[in-house]
């Protein structure tokens, strides 16, 4: 019995991690001007992702936002990433409201890089990426209008 109230206590504290909003670019709602500008495949949507090559210690929000044309709001896909250090601490993407509501997919990673993967809405069973892939996507400097293949 002690071993299964660690383990709840555990996922209780992982559920409660979430993004401080006054860190650098975590209180975003649209893309900033600044941010690149590309192809979401495989149907070429338009993109957006801020910011750009922030580096490999940086500590903030990155974003890639998609439009898929929803009339709530243009940029109705997104996926916002956490960092502390160059360490991904939780992303969550909200996906679009297809068919009926939004589902927003947490992935909180602890210290050896494991994920713990929350649903809300339709469970589409998308995978966490992984730590190693995230930490690419804070050196990359994508190319303008292509199609980014760094999903």
């Amino acid at each position: 019995m002690v071993p299964i109230l660690l383990l709840l206590g555990v996922s209780t504290a992982a559920i409660a991690q979430e993004i401080p909003a006054a860190a650098p670019n975590c209180s975003l709602t649209v893309p900033p001007e600044a941010a690149a500008k590309g192809l979401y495949p495989p149907r070429g949507l338009p993109a957006r992702l801020f910011p750009v090559n922030p580096g490999a210690r940086y500590t903030g929000c990155q974003w890639l936002w998609v439009a898929y044309g929803t009339p709530i709001t243009p940029w109705d896909y997104a996926s916002v990433t956490y960092y502390e250090a160059g360490a991904p601490r939780l992303q969550r993407v909200t996906y679009p409201p297809l068919p009926v509501q939004t589902t927003v997919q947490t992935c909180v990673f602890g210290a050896d890089g494991a994920a713990k993967r929350l649903v809300e809405g339709n469970d589409w069973q998308h995978e966490c990426p992984s730590v190693q892939r995230l930490r690419e996507r804070l050196l990359l400097t994508p190319e303008e209008n292509a199609v980014w293949d760094f999903f």
